[in-house]
Parts: structure tokens; sequence; C-alpha cells
């Protein structure tokens, strides 16, 4: 689960990463209402969880907040 050491450094490490990709996000799988629930959809190993910055704790979501606000704020004058 997230509140594991490792899952938390994991995407500590992957916000760090992203932050200076073209193309950043966190993938997760949402189970949610308005998803079908199909066979060939379902991960065979389980692995749905939540991948908001909140999902990690309080000291992982200020770490990833602050990545979230630079990148914005690196991003804004080219997208203006």
């Amino acid at each position: 689960p997230n509140d594991s050491p490792y899952m938390r450094q994991l995407i500590v490490r992957w916000y760090q990463f992203g932050l200076f990709c073209p193309i950043f996000r966190t993938h997760g799988c949402r189970k949610g209402s308005a998803e079908p629930d199909t066979a060939q959809c379902k991960p065979a190993q389980g692995s749905c969880g939540g991948n908001e910055v909140w999902s990690y704790g309080a000291e992982t979501q200020a770490l990833l907040e602050r990545y979230v606000t630079l990148r914005a704020s690196l991003l804004l004058p080219y997208i203006r």
C-alpha cells in the first residue's frame, strides 16, 4: 500500500523525474462506478490504488506539492 516507506520514496522519485519531463502523469487504477468491470481491464496482480498527492501521508504530500508548484511555475511562461 501507499503507506510503506518504499512506495513513499518511489512516488517522490517519480515526481522528481516528472518535474522536468514534457509529459508528466501519475497513473493509477480507479474503482469508480463509471468504469466498466470487464475481465480484460482488470490487472492480474491487483495493483489498483490511489495516486493523489495526499495518498502517501502528510510528509510526502508536502514534498509532492512542492514539485507540482515548481513544475507549474516553470511551465507558466510557456503556456500563457
